[in-house]
């Protein structure tokens, strides 16, 4: 996600206009306008930090997730009529090093900042209680825009998507804890695949690209893998460079194709 577009989310965020029934005696934020035609990244990233400190300004007013007044902590509705103070939480967990550098940004102590480190200390709170069913959130929406084929996309921050980096930038901070906290889902595979692609070596890269290329090719199946030469190929790769991906390379659940036929290849080789 560019940051015109995280820009846009976050003044669709704050220009609905009807709040939850749980939010109707709050204040509504101002309206934001945007211009038609996208302006230079610099602009784009003052005005993303503009809309934020209005975020701020109502979190800090109307989200204590400590409050006892607060009843969407514990039922909070669905849909439309999902609480501002949520999605607020939502989007800063979804695009925590971007919105972090707005408010690095701000001065150590103008009434911006003082806002800013209340909504700090609010969304902490809700994300301890949140953290599991936020994270599983996070990693069913990168499962599928992550990993698989998308993992080829260039690694550069102007082409890949800003979302996948700052997902993986966020689970590899806290991956011992999260793995540690929550349950394994059906997602949790794919996730797995793209992060590891997402800070692997280019060695690691290639092993990781070659598991997937085995597994669709049918490498697992003893004759293509000792009469397949693009399998053959795969394999003996995997000979020239095994020490340094057994040493940097993390393990794939969908390797045991690309294994089983390695080994059938292998003991002929012998």
């Amino acid at each position: 996600m560019t940051p015109m577009l995280l820009l846009l989310l976050l003044a669709a965020l704050y220009v609905r206009p009807v709040l939850p029934q749980s939010l109707h005696n709050e204040p509504a934020p101002p309206r934001l306008k945007f211009s038609s035609s996208p302006p230079p990244l610099r602009l784009q990233m003052q005005d993303l930090c503009s809309n934020f400190r209005i975020i701020c300004d109502f979190v800090s007013q109307n989200c204590n997730p400590k409050a006892k007044t607060q009843p969407w902590m514990k039922n909070p509705p669905s849909s439309d009529e999902k609480p501002k103070c949520i999605e607020s939480f939502n989007l800063f967990y979804q695009h925590n090093k971007t919105l972090t550098s707005c408010i690095q940004k701000l001065p150590a102590e103008s009434k911006g900042k003082t806002q800013a480190l209340l909504f700090l200390e609010f969304y902490s709170a809700w994300q301890q209680q949140n953290a599991c069913k936020l994270f599983h959130a996070t990693e069913a929406k990168a499962a599928t825009e992550c990993s698989g084929v998308n993992v080829h996309r260039p690694w550069m921050q102007t082409t890949w998507p800003l979302y996948c980096h700052e997902v993986f930038t966020m689970y590899n901070s806290t991956r011992h804890e999260l793995d540690e906290l929550c349950d394994r889902t059906p997602n949790s595979e794919a996730f797995w695949e793209g992060y590891v692609d997402y800070i692997g070596s280019k060695t690691c890269k290639h092993y990781y690209d070659m598991v997937r290329d085995a597994r669709e090719r049918g490498c697992g199946e003893k004759d293509k893998a000792l009469r397949g030469t693009e399998c053959r190929e795969m394999f003996q790769w995997y000979v020239d460079n095994k020490e340094v991906v057994e040493t940097d390379c993390y393990e794939l659940k969908g390797s045991k194709p690309f294994y089983r036929g390695f080994y059938a290849w292998k003991k002929q080789q012998n």
